[in-house]
């Protein structure tokens, strides 16, 4: 068992009883737990400070911690689990949130690769991306935008309804306790499904999360994250930088136009992405729907002749964009 791990039976503020945990990060778990005064289910955050965290830093990530559960209290849509409470323990500080039954994208792909040796289809995948590309309209409407700065499969959960839950918007992550004076250190992203700006530290906007996206979607439709095959942004710009061929492949039989916005999604120069959540939806429904799933397969890696810069055949995610609000950002 971790340390700060808490045991089943906890009763934590007088009134939520420790049921299981559910996950746990660097920095803190998710667990469910017994709301006692009204009976029912509800998920537990546990946020735990750095015990090395200097006092200043410390003192940051508390004020962090509290605007962004008042924030994400206000927030009403209903793909975000809504935030009930908030309180702090000698445990740690600990959100309480709506209980969201069901399994997350990364352990479906994994079951699924287990027990069939192939990822999702294509018209599995895009009615998910839907989905979430509507609820990061609803945020980046937000003024100011807020920016979730951590999509990846493992923070996407289906109900059993088929509803697409985005979860987990990394209050532990709120503040980058990393400095030259301290070797203490946040995790600001994971690389996997981190835009170039992101990794950078170069400052993140609305395209940012469409090309976490675009990275989810890759690995939900070939079985394989965009790091494990050596094409994430990080590598990709190396690459360009040396003077060699791009390496991101898609999957070969990936039909249009969704082949076309996933490469958009996926630019390393975010000026070359979907304008906003709301055009690459646009354009994603637009697409015809196939009377037969294509197979999908995991991309060879065969050269293929890659457009720079990319083609613009969907001119309607190409308007000018507005002057960008200052964002709220939720994971660093």
């Amino acid at each position: 068992m971790a340390a700060n791990e808490l045991q089943p039976g906890t009763v934590l503020y007088q009134r939520y009883r420790i049921m299981r945990l559910i996950g746990r990060g660097g920095m803190g778990a998710v667990y469910e737990a017994v709301d006692q005064t009204f009976e029912s289910t509800v998920a537990l955050k546990q946020v735990i400070i750095p015990p090395a965290a200097p006092p200043e830093q410390a003192e940051k990530f508390v004020r962090a911690f509290e605007r962004e559960a008042k924030m994400l209290h206000h927030l009403d849509h209903p793909a975000l689990p809504r935030v009930s409470d908030y309180f702090a323990t000698p445990a740690g500080r600990f959100l309480v949130m709506k209980y969201v039954p069901g399994r997350d994208l990364k352990e479906m792909l994994q079951q699924r690769l287990h027990h069939t040796e192939r990822p999702f289809m294509v018209d599995e995948v895009l009615p998910w991306v839907d989905q979430v590309l509507d609820v990061l309209e609803y945020l980046h409407r937000q003024n100011p935008p807020i920016i979730h700065r951590d999509l990846k499969p493992h923070n996407l959960k289906l109900t059993p309804q088929g509803q697409v839950t985005v979860l987990d918007f990394g209050i532990a992550k709120g503040v980058q306790a990393q400095s030259r004076n301290t070797s203490v250190s946040i995790a600001a992203y994971t690389q996997d499904y981190a835009p170039l700006e992101q990794i950078e530290g170069t400052g993140t906007n609305p395209r940012s999360d469409l090309f976490s996206l675009g990275a989810t979607m890759y690995q939900l439709l070939t079985g394989s994250s965009l790091k494990k095959e050596q094409c994430d942004a990080l590598s990709r710009s190396t690459a360009v930088i040396y003077g060699k061929a791009d390496p991101l492949r898609l999957p070969p039989d990936l039909p249009e136009p969704t082949r076309t916005i996933l490469w958009q999604a996926l630019a390393l120069n975010p000026n070359y992405r979907p304008a906003s959540a709301a055009a690459m939806r646009a354009a994603l429904r637009g697409l015809p729907s196939p009377t037969v799933a294509p197979t999908v397969s995991v991309p060879s890696m065969e050269p293929q002749p890659l457009p720079q810069p990319l083609p613009q055949p969907l001119p309607q995610l190409y308007p000018p964009p507005p002057p960008p609000l200052p964002p709220t950002i939720l994971s660093a």
